[in-house]
């Protein structure tokens, strides 16, 4: 079993008291989120696997399976030199068959309501050392979403490489915020950067539909371009849901 005990690095130097309670009680939230999207995703096979809880003075811990095998990202930094000295990517037919786990399980997500918000490759997970076994985790910044309460689903989580253009600019989002992070990483397992790299990602300067068009496919096959052009979209009403990435030809 796993235990979660959320960190926000600004817990290390807050910059008064009155900073530190803000943090600690946004810490709180994201960890009683987490537990509660966690429990009501638990039937959905590669979901982490919810366990119990237990509250401290201090903190709230989650307790869930372990992924004996470790993150998906860790799994990447570690492939080995091709022979141009350079680090190699994943192949297609390598990423196929998680795609195709990752679309239909977060298709199943979504229809429970639940957003990840928060997709990228250190939250896929694998319960052991083979890649079928694979489960999404950190529901931390899951949003419950609900049609006219759009209200629920401006803040500012994510991880900014892989944050959607609408995430960006602070607007109003829902389940295309996580199609566009599977579209990212699939772009970058299989290139090894973010389709749009010459951004500050840290500033997070915002994603304009000319540096989407200018994304460059060399080298990729004409259903895998396919596939990630229909996720990686400035505009979210135009990108693929999960249940359609699930079914598109690139995976079947």
């Amino acid at each position: 079993m796993r235990q979660i005990a959320l960190t926000l690095p600004e817990l290390q130097n807050p910059s008064s008291a009155e900073e530190l309670e803000r943090l600690k009680k946004r810490k709180m939230h994201q960890l009683v989120k987490e537990s509660w999207a966690l429990q009501e995703l638990n039937h959905i096979d590669h979901v982490l696997k919810y366990v119990d809880r237990e509250w401290t003075p201090q903190n709230l811990n989650i307790i869930t399976e372990y992924a004996a095998g470790g993150d998906l990202e860790r799994r990447f930094k570690n492939l080995p030199l091709g022979p141009d000295g350079k680090q190699l990517c994943y192949s297609e037919d390598r990423l196929i068959p998680m795609f195709r786990i990752l679309c239909k399980t977060m298709a199943k997500v979504h229809a429970e309501g639940w957003i990840h918000r928060d997709l990228k490759p250190s939250n896929i997970l694998f319960r052991d050392n083979s890649y079928e076994k694979l489960v999404i985790g950190d529901f931390g910044f899951a949003s419950m979403f609900k049609e006219g309460r759009s209200d629920l689903t401006t803040e500012d989580v994510g991880s900014p490489r892989f944050k959607a253009p609408e995430q960006i600019r602070g607007e109003a989002h829902s389940y295309p915020v996580d199609m566009w992070g599977l579209g990212v990483t699939c772009y970058y397992l299989l290139k090894r950067r973010h389709p749009i790299h010459d951004l500050d990602f840290e500033r997070e300067e915002n994603i304009t539909p000319e540096e989407v068009a200018r994304i460059d496919w060399e080298n990729l096959s004409s259903n895998a371009r396919d596939f990630m052009e229909k996720l990686i979209v400035w505009d979210p009403k135009q990108r693929m849901s999960a249940l359609e990435a699930s079914n598109h030809p690139w995976l079947l």
